[in-house]
């Protein structure tokens, strides 16, 4: 498999390790539980580090909205697309 990252899903990934924000936390929960069951999870003394797809660091990678997984497990979503998935289950959660 090919391995692909932009730099802009890499500086907004590490952007939001850095300065974390309630929506992309939730999103990178959501992503994390999917690659806690895949065999492509590079794990070091109980630390999930990286993916032996794509060789990203996992941390920031789940947190770039951009970013996708490599085999297909969890999309990557345009500001516009993860805005109205957030919006919706805001909206969902309050009823």
């Amino acid at each position: 498999m090919k391995k692909v990252k932009t730099i802009a899903e890499v500086y907004e990934g590490f952007k939001n390790l850095a300065w974390k924000k309630s929506e992309s936390e939730i999103l990178a929960r959501e992503r994390l539980e999917i690659c806690i069951g895949c065999d492509h999870l590079q794990r070091y003394r109980g630390f999930y580090l990286g993916c032996d797809m794509c060789g990203c660091y996992i941390p920031a990678k789940i947190r770039s909205i951009k970013s996708s997984c490599p085999i297909g497990e969890w999309k990557g979503f345009t500001k516009e697309e993860y805005k109205k998935k957030h919006d919706k289950s805001n909206t969902d959660n309050r009823s």
